[in-house]
């Protein structure tokens, strides 16, 4: 599997990035965006938050909190904006989270989506991830798939080469 489209520089999102992805959050998830308020949150108390970008424009980004004990992941948003989905930048930036799991002893990646999210359910499938359960109700209008990849370290594979 590709690692990400060419030309993608990565590094970690920073406090002063939270409005961007508040930005592209609210254009991936009009329905249930996340606030910059949060985001800037969500960054600052120290989740790993690996950006793409190409030509000084943001790509995508996801967040991930790591279990401090066990060092596995949550993997909390994967954000791509529209002319890069379906061109592996979704799977790279994946890739960079199960990297980060695999370096801190974890194994396990837990996330969440839209159980009407048919294109997101598809790439976390294609990626490996399997189906544990489903929220009722999460989304408000929609019910979250809860979904889990026991493998980091092989999810890893899929990182861009980068520190």
């Amino acid at each position: 599997m590709a690692r990400g489209p060419p030309g993608f520089s990565y590094r970690e999102a920073t406090v002063a990035d939270a409005a961007a992805l508040a930005r592209m959050d609210a254009d991936c998830f009009p329905h249930h965006p996340y606030p910059d308020r949060l985001m800037r949150e969500i960054v600052a108390r120290g989740a790993f938050c690996p950006v793409a970008e190409r030509d000084g424009e943001l790509g995508g980004f996801a967040m991930l909190d790591v279990h401090p004990r066990t060092g596995d992941g949550l993997l909390i948003t994967l954000d791509v904006g529209g002319p890069w989905r379906r061109r592996g930048l979704g799977a790279a930036l994946v890739g960079l989270c199960a990297r980060r799991v695999a370096r801190g002893g974890g194994s396990l990646i837990v996330l969440t989506t839209a159980l009407g999210n048919a294109p997101a359910r598809a790439l976390y499938g294609a990626l490996g991830f399997r189906d544990a359960g489903v929220i009722e109700g999460y989304y408000g209008n929609d019910d979250a798939l809860v979904m889990v990849h026991a493998d980091a370290a092989a999810l890893a594979a899929l990182a861009p080469d980068v520190p």
